[in-house]
């Protein structure tokens, strides 16, 4: 699977390793040659990239709790007990 940059970072550019060269926040890191493929994964390990599964919508369905779509973030309950002050009489 290819990787996307999240990050910033420098990795090689070359399949002998002797040049590096910097990799920018969005650039695509496709998964062939196999030495582009372990660039990608060492940027995954470090934390510098993502993988990428593919070009598909994410589906849009409600949850059955609070009807709020399933890409969003959920919503915090509000709390249905009143909270003791120290200085409350």
């Amino acid at each position: 699977m290819p990787y996307k940059m999240i990050s910033i970072g420098t990795g090689i550019n070359d399949p002998l390793g002797v040049s590096t060269r910097t990799y920018t926040i969005d650039e695509e890191i496709p998964n062939t040659p196999e030495w582009v493929d372990t660039v990608g994964k060492n940027f995954v390990r470090t934390g510098q990239a993502i993988e990428i599964q593919g070009n598909e919508p994410i589906p849009m369905i409600k949850n059955e709790i609070n009807d709020t779509p399933s890409d969003t973030e959920p919503r915090e309950e509000k709390q249905s007990k009143k909270s003791k002050h120290i200085f409350s009489k």
